[in-house]
Parts: C-alpha cells; sequence; structure tokens
C-alpha cells in the first residue's frame, strides 16, 4: 500500500509546482515496483512448493496477482501523470472546484482503499467470514471514486476549449488510471469475498 503513499506525494509535490520533485517520486514508484515484481516472484514460488491443498494455492496465487496489479497501475498512473509538465489550466483542472469531489478526493480515496485492503488481507489470516464482510468497505470506496471519475471526464471534455490536445489526452488518461487503480483493489476484496463465501459453513 506504500505504492499509494507514492502516488500521493508526487501528485501533492505536482500540485505544488515542485515538477522534478514529482518525476523523483514517480522513479522513486518505478525502482519499487520492481522490487515488488522480484518479490512477488520468489513468493509465488514459495507457494507452489508449499504444502498446502492446490485449492488453496491457486486462491492465494490469485491474490498475490492481483495485488501486484494493483502496483503495476499505480505506477502506470504515476508515469502518465509526469509525462510532461503539466501548466497553470492543467493545474487548475487538477485542484478542482470548490465544493466539488475532484483529483484530491480521488487521491485520498485511493489511500483510503488501499488501507481498507490492507486490513481485509489482515483480517483473512484470522478470520476468513468476517474478512469476506469487510470486503464491502473497498467496495463502496471504489463506487464513490467511479461517481467522482464520470464527473471529472464529463469536466474535462467541457474544458476542451481551454485546454490543449495533449492536456486533454493526459489527464484524461490520468483518470482512468487512477480509476484502475480503485478496480484493481476492488478486485482483491471480490477474491477474498469468494474465497469467504466457499468457506461459509
Amino acid at each position: 500500500m506504500e505504492a499509494v503513499q507514492m502516488l500521493l506525494r508526487s501528485y501533492q509535490e505536482l500540485l505544488s509546482g515542485d515538477y522534478e520533485s514529482s518525476r523523483k517520486t514517480a522513479n522513486d514508484l518505478a525502482e519499487f515496483e520492481s522490487k515488488v515484481d522480484h518479490n512477488v516472484g520468489q513468493l509465488k514460488n514459495q507457494i507452489i512448493e508449499s504444502r498446502i491443498f492446490s485449492s488453496t494455492k491457486y486462491e492465494v496465487l490469485e491474490i498475490v496477482q492481483l495485488l501486484e496489479e494493483s502496483v503495476d497501475k499505480t505506477m502506470e498512473a504515476a508515469r502518465i501523470m509526469t509525462l510532461r509538465k503539466l501548466e497553470a489550466p492543467e493545474i487548475e483542472m487538477l485542484e478542482g472546484t470548490e465544493g466539488e469531489p475532484g483529483f484530491d478526493r480521488i487521491f485520498h480515496l485511493l489511500v483510503r482503499i488501499s488501507d481498507e485492503t490492507h486490513s481485509t488481507l489482515e483480517l483473512a489470516q484470522k478470520n476468513l467470514i468476517d474478512a469476506g464482510r469487510r470486503a464491502d468497505r473497498v467496495e463502496e470506496v471504489e463506487e464513490e471514486i467511479d461517481k467522482i471519475k464520470l464527473r471529472l471526464l464529463g469536466e474535462l471534455y467541457v474544458s476542451e476549449d481551454k485546454l490543449k490536445i495533449m492536456s486533454l489526452l493526459q489527464l484524461k488518461e490520468l483518470i482512468l488510471a487512477l480509476d484502475s487503480i480503485a478496480d484493481a483493489f476492488e478486485d482483491v476484496s471480490d477474491e477474498v469475498e469468494r474465497v469467504a463465501s466457499l468457506a461459509a459453513p
């Protein structure tokens, strides 16, 4: 869940006008992703070689794979966000309008959804049934992100006369990339929920 914190930091640096720091944080995230990929490869081998039941192995491997995808998608969002230095109208779009949830809200919801996913996985190690129930919290946060995504996409198309084509494309891709991170966390919680339903008496 460290990856989402790094993404938030990169976003905050970008908003403060410190593009170089934002880009450096995105590069740090790329290094973090490489380490995760390496560790996941080792973990998968350990799971395969373990003595747990085949069906359980498959379920654990699936959750590990989905978590790895969430880190990959987080890295992709950081790459899109720091692709080029944003200008004032783009920063204005990122900051959003007063009273309306915008990018800032999405980034904070991503931190929350990653924390909820982490808590769900920790609980699954103790009580799978309770973890399955807790997975609903992840879905609620993902639904809120979906609503903001649709509003931001609509706002983006209304603003096309104010923004350059590259800006429009970059912001659209960023909106979709952030949404895909939330979807990846929801996939993890869905899998926990599925496993919990199989374990239920």
